[in-house]
């Protein structure tokens, strides 16, 4: 339980207020239909940016570690 002055979050029983006041996360970010296409294009783009910065996150652990 938090003490006095504790953040908004951290209050016992706020979450359940913040729901009820301002509705579920998953209800405020919506949803679209997508082509299949549009899919592929995320996903594809998603992998590329993904393979980059893994390479990236490599070659600077690398560097640090000689």
């Amino acid at each position: 339980m938090a003490g006095k002055g504790a953040p908004e979050w951290k209050t016992r029983g706020n979450a359940r207020k913040l729901i009820r006041e301002r509705g579920r996360l998953r209800d405020s970010l919506g949803a679209w239909n997508m082509s299949d296409e549009e899919e592929e294009k995320i996903f594809s783009s998603l992998k590329e940016n993904w393979k980059k910065t893994t390479l990236s996150i490599r070659d600077r652990v690398r560097i640090l570690n000689q």
